[in-house]
This record gives structure tokens, C-alpha cells and sequence, in this order.
């Protein structure tokens, strides 16, 4: 059990993390395209 529990923990962490750059990006992205239409 402890096995399968420890891989859909790391498997929902690295899922998050796998979010957070993909929002990290398009934020970026919208950040820059803003700057370039001042």
C-alpha cells in the first residue's frame, strides 16, 4: 500500500508542478505582451 500511496502523491505533486509552469508561463506571456503594447 505504502508504495502506491507514495506514487499518487509524487504523481499529483509533479502534476501541480507541471500546472504552476504551465500558469507561470501564460502569465509571463501576457505580462510581455502587455509591455510591448505600451
Amino acid at each position: 500500500m505504502l508504495p502506491l500511496i507514495g506514487q499518487l502523491a509524487l504523481g499529483k505533486q509533479s502534476k501541480l508542478l507541471v500546472l504552476d509552469s504551465l500558469l507561470e508561463l501564460q502569465l509571463e506571456d501576457k505580462y510581455l505582451a502587455l509591455m510591448q503594447v505600451k
